[in-house]
């Protein structure tokens, strides 16, 4: 394993190698590339210096290297200062110019491109766009002004050293030379570099840039080879042309072209400025103030067009989404002057009240507002022109069919844009079924209400443990407490020991899972008192009972006659608001004659949409046909529960049923009552707490609990295949100390990793589970044989031995294990496991960092080599 390890890790080193040689490979042919580029603009530089005027007119190649390094990761600038310093000394030395003179000015070069990269990227970050370059001032100052400073006071100082020349001229014409060349070049391999030449080569633009770059060059040429006229003005035009079609890029390749072409002009004798008697360096001087112009006439014009179609481009973008969700919403948008007339119509005015957006664009708003409500919409309107930046208001609107559609709409105000006056955008929203809906509930409520201040009932749920966990108002009228403080409580601390004394055997009753109804009296300053109870058991998912539902009324005042005389009343008396449950009760025909507002928030229906209708509407098809049978049981009296699933608008709800018969004073049942709970939440947390308690949090395996239940199974499965299977005991050696001295945190840490390994050397199909501290279990099912079961748990010895990388550090770790081998479930789990644990206790005999098997009564000797120091205490 060591030397496949170490054949692994050679092979490892020999592919980054070879990635590292793919890697070299490319940076130094581009870097040789980059040499060669500068080598070549610092010879024609200096090529054309040295002709007529005896200084280089504009010098490119500091502006290209310094357009190089703003797009190159500042730890790779090294490549580029090296591969830029060489080429500009061997351009010097070819020349002819001495060493020191040379090596001077390369250096004044590379301090210029440090100060003004470095200078840039510390104002302007990574974001080095030349069009936002151009309104950084900073930058530009340090870019064009201050680097080519220290740069032309090192480049005098070098030619008043070595040549002895007078520094001034040297440092003007090097300060101007090197200026104009950053502000020249630099751009243009910026624009190079973000591909925006190549989208000027485009198919659909290629024709336009030829022609406007043509144009230019044309009449640059015709400019600079006129000896007769000074015509320098004629090349504003076309630069301004190119400028305006091509935008910041076409400023930048503008400008470099007629730059080369007045510098090459120039220094050949030609063009305007060898019409007069003036030195070379005037010449110079003159050449690089006209070009100067240029660029600030081309590059801030070539910025503003930039910004100018940045900002179209967003505005149309900003009116495409608007349009488009506008066009797409529910909702009708409206966009309408300040007086209120409407300038666009969304088309979802047609679904919502039946006109077309053409038959409302232009219209007054006032003329499909209901009578009624046009006061407080023209207020609201009123309002919105003298300022007020939103309104939200409630009418009607008319429908084209001749009805009105309740409405809400939100007003806003919306400034211009373009410079003239605001607007206003109006969101419509249909709140016909809402209205609807709140007429409906506020019915139900008044009416609920009116009965259930005049019930004598109490309604509570409690739980397992006899606490309450909801009270309805009633309980303050009845015990004189509030509802609130109740809960949390027990019923013997909350109710009269008499009345919880009579109430004591239901409850049994209701927590072992039976309904049950009764009657029951007690005695308050010796006057007798008189209650009927109801308890209904409120079962979790898997069927246990965690608590029931109690409706208790006071019948002192009134009696069963009473009661009964009073049937339709019973039916409301009998419900309250605050029960989070489904109420309802159906005639003997399946018609539905109440249901509470609970309704509406599970079947997603206005309560009025399902008094006096037929209980299959309600339900569906599907969910009628399979209770058909549960609604004839209860209409033949007899009591049923059930469990189902609902569907509604928030999801489907587990839910519970308990249909109870209505019985007429002969005896017949008129219908039912249908109360429905909710038992979605109680059997999630049931099945996570179940989920919980049959695993090891820290391991995340099986825990003891998973394992008492897995084990039996696994016997009975190996009784009736005939099929061998194997138990083992594991424990990790001196596990004490290793908590001593890595503490809980590092004992944790290796518990994990043992598990991982545990589970890691078995087969998918075994069982591996924590029972506690460093106590492992593995059940493999299905085992060849007791040899089979004994090599893998020396496999699993082995795997421990290999090093635990914590975090604290490597640490040697190993393990002890004991397995039993059973041939078709012979054994009962308490026998197998004894014997798993005589083994594991044989393997710590034996010194640890073993395995032992016990299989018949025989224990094999055989076990992995011991590393050095094993079988220590």
């Amino acid at each position: 394993m060591a030397a496949d390890g170490r054949t692994d890790a050679g092979d490892r080193r020999t592919m980054k190698a070879q990635d590292t040689r793919f890697d070299v490979a490319p940076a130094i042919a581009g870097l040789a590339a980059l040499v060669v580029l500068v080598a070549s603009t610092t010879f024609a530089g200096l090529a054309l210096a040295s002709d007529r005027l005896s200084v280089a007119p504009i010098w490119y190649a500091n502006g290209i290297l310094l357009g190089i390094l703003l797009r190159t990761p500042t730890q790779r600038w090294w490549r580029v200062v090296l591969a830029g310093g060489l080429g500009m000394l061997a351009a010097r030395l070819l020349v002819g110019q001495t060493p020191a003179l040379a090596s001077g000015l390369v250096l004044a070069s590379l301090v210029e491109l440090l100060l003004g990269a470095g200078g840039i990227r510390r104002v302007a970050g990574t974001d080095l766009d030349p069009e936002k370059l151009m309104l950084h001032t900073r930058s530009g100052v340090l870019a064009a002004v201050l680097s080519p400073l220290a740069s032309g006071i090192l480049a005098a100082i070098a030619f008043l050293v070595v040549k002895s020349q007078p520094p001034w001229e040297e440092f003007a014409t090097w300060y101007a030379a090197h200026a104009l060349g950053i502000i020249i070049a630099t751009p243009l391999v910026l624009v190079a570099q973000r591909k925006v030449v190549a989208r000027m080569l485009s198919r659909g633009r290629l024709r336009t840039t030829l022609l406007a770059l043509g144009l230019l060059a044309s009449v640059s040429a015709g400019v600079f080879l006129v000896h007769r006229a000074p015509l320098l003005f004629a090349i504003f035009p076309p630069l301004l042309y190119v400028v305006f079609k091509l935008g910041f890029a076409g400023a930048a390749i503008g400008v470099v072209l007629v730059s080369v072409t007045g510098v090459i002009a120039t220094v050949s004798g030609h063009g305007p400025f060898t019409l007069a008697e003036i030195p070379g360096h005037g010449r110079v001087l003159a050449l690089q103030f006209f070009v100067a112009v240029a660029s600030m006439t081309a590059f801030p014009i070539g910025v503003a067009l930039a910004e100018r179609r940045k900002l179209r481009r967003i505005l149309q973008d900003s009116e495409r989404r608007y349009r488009a969700l506008a066009d797409h919403s529910s909702d009708i948008i409206v966009r309408a002057s300040p007086d209120g007339t409407r300038l666009y119509v969304s088309p979802s005015v047609t679904e919502m009240l039946g006109w077309t957006p053409e038959e409302l664009v232009g219209e007054e708003p006032r003329d499909i507002v209901h009578a009624d409500d046009r006061a407080a919409f023209e207020h609201e309107l009123a309002a919105v022109a003298a300022g007020a930046t939103a309104s939200r208001l409630t009418y009607r609107c008319l429908h084209k069919d001749g009805h009105y559609v309740w409405v809400e709409s939100l007003t806003r105000r919306v400034p211009a844009t373009d410079g003239g006056s605001d607007g206003i955008v109006r969101v419509i929203r249909d709140i016909t079924r809402r209205k609807q809906a709140e007429q409906a509930l506020q019915d139900s409520e008044r009416a609920l209400r009116a009965v259930s201040d005049s019930l004598p009932a109490l309604v509570a749920r409690v739980d397992g443990s006899e606490r309450f966990t909801f009270t309805n108002a009633y309980f303050r009228k009845a015990l004189g407490v509030e509802p609130a403080a109740l809960l949390g409580r027990t019923l013997s601390e909350s109710l009269d020991p008499s009345m919880y004394a009579t109430m004591r055997g239901p409850v049994a009753q209701a927590l072992a899972g039976d309904s049950v109804r009764f009657d029951g009296e007690h005695f308050e300053h010796g006057v007798p008192l008189y209650f009927q109870a109801s308890f209904v058991p409120d079962r979790a998912e898997s069927g246990e009972v965690t608590g029931f539902y109690a409706m208790v009324m006071d019948i002192t005042a009134r009696k069963w006659a009473e009661l009964q005389q009073a049937e339709g009343e019973a039916r409301l008396r009998t419900i309250t608001d605050n029960l989070p449950v489904l109420i309802s009760f159906v005639d003997a025909n399946g018609i539905v004659r109440f249901c509470n507002a609970t309704h509406e928030a599970w079947l997603g229906r206005p309560v009025a949409q399902l008094i006096d209708r037929p209980l299959r509407e309600m339900l569906g098809e599907a969910a009628y046909d399979r209770q058909l049978g549960c609604f004839r049981a209860a209409l033949a009296g007899e009591r049923v529960e059930f469990d189902f699933d609902l569907a509604g608008p928030e999801g489907e709800r587990n839910a519970h049923a308990l249909y109870v018969p209505q019985r007429h004073r002969d005896g017949r049942v008129d219908g039912f009552y249908a109360l429905t709970v909710d038992m979605t939440s109680i059997r999630r947390v049931e099945q996570e707490l179940h989920r919980l308690a049959r695993f090891d949090a820290l391991t995340a395996l099986p825990n003891r609990r998973q394992f008492d239940e897995f084990l039996p199974q696994a016997i009975a499965r190996a009784r009736a295949s005939g099929q061998s299977l194997a138990l083992m005991f594991i424990d990790v050696d001196h596990f004490k100390a290793i908590n001593d001295t890595l503490g809980h945190a590092g004992g944790d840490e290796v518990l994990r990793e043992f598990a991982w390994r545990l589970h890691d050397g078995v087969g998918k199909q075994d069982f591996v589970a924590r029972l506690a501290g460093d106590e492992f279990v593995i059940v493999l099912e299905g085992v060849a044989g007791a040899d089979a079961a004994h090599a893998l748990a020396m496999d699993l010895v082995r795997a421990i031995r290999e090093p635990f990388d914590l975090v604290s550090g490597p640490r040697d770790v190993s393990t002890s294990i004991g397995v039993a081998v059973v041939q078709g479930g012979a054994l009962a789990p308490a026998e197998l496991m004894q014997l798993a644990d005589h083994a594991l206790y044989d393997a710590k005999a034996a010194g640890r960092d073993t395995a032992r098997l016990a299989a018949d009564g025989h224990a094999p000797d055989a076990h992995a080599p011991a590393r050095p120091g094993a079988g220590m205490p």
